[in-house]
């Protein structure tokens, strides 16, 4: 094969096509990676939000039936609600603070999500016959067994569309690394300098959907230790998630909160002392356990609210569960202002009724009367100082 002369009149022109080649190329590539996050990055979320939502509601709504909790029952119907909300946006779309979703256009993946919106559907039906029907539905009773049944279908089908999520995306990519490296192939054909920058640029977007995965399994074992109000950090004490409930006791929001350190957000200090409390994300770092807060601490909000709370931060390992692979923290509380009052209450109420008594008891004794108390057979009881001393002089109260 000869190879062809290319004079310098016609050298401009295949420089430029060249250029253009490895432009479209790169233009191409960067597309592929930008819409596999459009389209995926959303949709994880959704499928974690699906599950945290009516796990919430769940959790909520037992302890309203037990008495645990003060809560609003349109509280947990709104729970039930953006759950479904969540479901229906992966099956036809949707736009919410987190981003755009695209609907779903596999098959198998739209029948796991219209199964799932049926176990949201059939969990609503059977909460709401059971709280028509709260005063005989406690623990144990037929319809809870059918409520806890109802919800643990939904879970199952909700694990299902999130483990279907998972297999189309590890197509996808694979389909894309394939694309990737033909794109290589071709850029190294044109030169072997334009192709080593493509590869870069190739595994740079790799290592962001790496990073995607693993953001995916780290809201899975958030997930997995929900309570009421939850900080997710990382194993330097940054805060990578906030939900809803902390958003509203600390005054941050998830996007003003993320990547700052937890004691900024999270201002706790004891209420007798007023001094700082020791952070618990940095003692769960510290020794890997779960660490709880002492009594009497208090939550001071970014607004300047005052929320007395109790909490727990425990360690988030990987699945190996080795004490070096630590992935950060997971700090869950809640606010016990009202129960803390009740008791401050309590005490209050105590001291005065002691003081109120010790007043009594010294006007009684100061009164010259002879003062005594009998029971309903004559037998007498006690008696003031005056009723006291005369006793001892005119025996009376033995008689």
């Amino acid at each position: 094969m000869k190879i062809m002369n290319v004079s310098h009149t016609k050298a401009p022109i295949l420089v430029a096509l060249l250029t253009l080649i490895i432009v479209s190329a790169m233009s191409y590539s960067s597309y592929l990676g930008r819409d596999f996050a459009v389209r995926y990055a959303p949709l994880i979320d959704a499928a974690m939000e699906i599950k945290l939502e009516a796990t919430t509601a769940h959790l909520w709504f037992e302890e309203i039936i037990s008495g645990d909790r003060v809560v609003q029952i349109e509280d947990i119907w709104k729970h039930i609600d953006q759950s479904r909300w969540y479901a229906q946006a992966m099956l036809d779309g949707g736009e919410n603070e987190e981003g755009r979703f695209v609907p779903l256009q596999d098959p198998i993946l739209r029948q796991s999500i219209k199964q799932t919106i049926k176990g949201i559907d059939d969990f609503q039906g059977i909460a709401h016959q059971r709280w028509e029907e709260q005063s005989k539905s406690g623990i144990g009773s037929d319809i809870d067994q059918r409520f806890d049944k109802a919800f643990k279908d939904f879970i199952i089908s909700a694990d299902t569309v999130e483990t279907e999520l998972q297999k189309a995306m590890k197509k996808q990519l694979q389909e894309y690394k394939i694309e990737q490296y033909l794109l290589i192939l071709l850029t190294t054909l044109i030169g072997i300098l334009v192709g080593g920058v493509l590869y870069r640029y190739d595994r740079q977007r790799i290592g962001h959907i790496v990073l995607l995965q693993n953001k995916e399994e780290n809201l899975k074992i958030t997930l997995n230790s929900i309570g009421d109000a939850v900080i997710v950090t990382d194993n330097l004490g940054k805060i990578t998630r906030i939900n809803p409930k902390a958003v509203e006791l600390t005054g941050w929001t998830q996007k003003q909160a993320k990547g700052l350190d937890l004691a900024l957000v999270f201002n706790i200090f004891h209420t007798v002392t007023n001094e700082p409390a020791n952070n618990p994300v940095t003692e769960a770092l510290k020794t890997r356990r779960v660490v709880e807060l002492a009594n009497h601490t208090i939550l001071l909000s970014k607004t300047g609210e005052r929320f007395h709370i109790s909490d727990s931060a425990a360690p988030i390992f990987k699945a190996n569960n080795k004490s070096e692979d630590i992935l950060g923290v997971i700090l869950v509380f809640q606010n016990v202002t009202h129960q803390y009052q009740l008791r401050e209450n309590l005490e209050n109420n105590q001291k005065i009724l002691l003081e109120e008594r010790a007043v009594l008891r010294g006007i009684i004794n100061s009164t010259p009367d002879l003062i005594f108390c009998k029971d309903p057979e004559g037998l007498y009881l006690r008696c003031n100082e005056a009723a006291y001393s005369y006793d001892h002089e005119h025996p009376f109260l033995s008689s």
